[in-house]
């Protein structure tokens, strides 16, 4: 398979035609420095709410108003819309692959935040937490897009939905995503669906950088930059039609998590392998995808176990035990 796709561009080629650009966000260190944990905190959190720099989770969101709540206690508060700029701090939950108007926020206007919450929350001083809002405020103006991939991941977390994510509106996120902003409005919801597909999934376990086992680091010059594409000024224009198609049948549906689809050769991914097959002129591999389902499982499965192995703590050495058993008998001469 990766012999057969060495003819097409990569993804840097589309970098290189102005197609698109990878970016990546460390909140509070666009514009200025030393702000950064104030700059964390300030994106409030819808999925997986684990993180140490949660201040806010988001509880409801309205018309025009969002309900924060303070992530320690039982604190609420409204925030207008126009206070937030649409964000997404984490891949860990996200079920649709299409985020349009359900993204997490970030929060510009410090002065909507009650003084009371912002105390609880640790955000003082408040001109430095002013200074890491307007950090925010600056990098959604020159990085925000339509299109974000993941870059830091536990490939076999059961929380990994989709490695791409899509949204009409322009989200800013952290440095766990990366933000590509699209120059070929024509291509984001093709490229979003080719991200996600198993192929673009086998090219990515080629090129990753292990930290450990299934965590994995998908930079975007080391590693996403490497993928091969489709040539999408020459595809049909069914096929073009048919994209557009799927991603209207699964953008919306809450998924089963990527490890399981692939396990479980399911229908709902097989259509988006389908395509991508059909995008790069491979339309033979679609008998064989049931292969590479088999071939990628197991090699997350080899991964995970690394993962399983390196959090169980070291086997001590017979010398160690011993001298740990010599010390416990010195320990009971002298006190008993």
């Amino acid at each position: 398979m990766l012999d057969k796709l060495k003819e097409n561009p990569t993804v840097k080629d589309l970098e290189s035609e102005k197609k698109i650009k990878i970016r990546v966000y460390n909140p509070g260190q666009y514009k200025t420095r030393g702000v950064e944990r104030f700059a964390r905190q300030l994106f409030a959190s819808k999925f997986g709410s684990k993180s140490p720099n949660i201040a806010f989770n988001i509880e409801k969101q309205e018309k025009d108003k969002i309900l924060l709540k303070l992530k320690e206690g039982k604190n609420y508060f409204y925030i207008t819309k126009e206070a937030v700029l649409p964000a997404l701090r984490t891949y860990s939950q996200v079920r649709k692959m299409n985020i349009t108007n359900e993204e997490e926020v970030a929060i510009i206007d410090i002065k909507s935040v009650p003084e009371e919450f912002l105390r609880l929350s640790g955000l003082l001083p408040i001109e430095r937490v002013t200074e890491a809002a307007q950090d925010i405020k600056s990098a959604y103006q020159m990085l925000a897009s339509n299109l974000l991939l993941v870059r830091r991941v536990q490939l076999s977390s059961p929380q990994l939905y989709w490695l791409a994510f899509y949204s009409e509106n322009k989200v800013i996120s952290n440095a766990v995503l990366l933000n590509v902003q699209t120059f070929d409005s024509a291509i984001t919801k093709l490229l979003t669906l080719y991200f996600n597909s198993v192929i673009a999934l086998l090219q990515l376990l080629s090129f990753v950088v292990e930290t450990r086992g299934t965590w994995v680091d998908l930079h975007g010059d080391q590693v996403w930059s490497h993928l091969h594409v489709p040539e999408f000024d020459g595809l049909r224009s069914e096929i073009m039609a048919k994209a557009q198609t799927i991603f209207g049948e699964v953008g919306k549906v809450d998924a089963k998590p990527l490890f399981s689809r692939l396990k479980e050769h399911d229908p709902f991914q097989r259509s988006i392998d389908e395509l991508a097959l059909e995008m790069l002129e491979l339309d033979d591999w679609k008998s064989r995808l049931n292969e590479i389902y088999d071939a990628v499982t197991k090699e997350l499965e080899a991964m995970h176990k690394i993962l399983e192995t390196s959090r169980k703590p070291p086997r001590k050495s017979v010398i160690e035990l011993e001298r740990e058993e010599e010390r416990e008998t010195d320990l009971t001469k002298w006190f008993g």
